[in-house]
């Protein structure tokens, strides 16, 4: 059984690539997609899932790894593949950013991190950590960045 309780339902999910780009120090594309996922609860773990076509087709599938080391906390490990549509409307205020985040097809992208109850030092439970794997990140005019590494997280929608 889980040491800590993972949302379900609408939730956001925030990928920032690592690597450097010269794509990135012309600003031609910025390294963030937020996008809409629902995440489900399925046997041990949790898959969430781009929300709409409007989100993408991404699947990011984890569960509980090992042993818990920080009360209020719990490892996980998964996959993520597919694509991640960025929705500007989630970072109101900032100039529209038109990214989008693929990760192949092939579930050879990992993700890794911690599940984590809402605290003092964190108003909200969520869930946040790393990838490695294959991931681009590009635009509709045809700007890509291809690397290895990012970070992600899901948290609440509104």
């Amino acid at each position: 059984m889980p040491s800590v309780a993972v949302a379900t339902g609408a939730q956001v999910l925030r990928i920032t690539y690592s690597s450097r780009c010269a794509a990135f120090e012309s600003r031609a594309i910025i390294p963030i997609v937020y996008t809409r996922v629902i995440v489900t609860r399925t046997g041990a773990g949790w898959i969430a899932a781009a929300s709409s076509a409007a989100a993408g087709d991404m699947e990011m599938r984890f569960q509980p790894a090992g042993a818990v080391t920080i009360a209020g906390s719990m490892p996980v490990q998964g996959t993520i593949k597919g694509v991640a549509i960025h929705a500007p409307d989630i970072l109101a205020g900032l100039p529209a950013i038109d990214t989008r985040a693929t990760f192949g097809t092939d579930n050879a992208t990992t993700v890794s991190g911690f599940a984590f109850a809402a605290s003092g030092i964190s108003p909200t439970a969520g869930v946040s950590g790393i990838g490695t794997g294959t991931i681009s990140i590009s635009n509709s005019a045809g700007d890509t960045c291809t690397g290895s590494s990012f970070s992600w997280g899901l948290g609440p929608a509104g």
